[in-house]
């Protein structure tokens, strides 16, 4: 990764797994998974909004 980092965006991990859950979304939506969907949705909003996943 580029020493050169714009503060506010996602850290690489951060992005990977908010990747992984947007995954999990498109897979329950193939498959008419309600309930996954909710629960990846809700898993990706709170990676999303964790300014923990976020550069300083």
């Amino acid at each position: 990764m580029s020493d050169n980092v714009q503060p506010g965006t996602w850290t690489d991990d951060a992005a990977r797994s908010i990747a992984g859950e947007i995954g999990r979304l498109l897979q329950a939506l193939i498959t008419d998974d309600n309930e996954a969907f909710d629960a990846a949705a809700a898993k990706a909003r709170r990676l999303m909004d964790d300014p923990a996943n976020k550069h300083k």
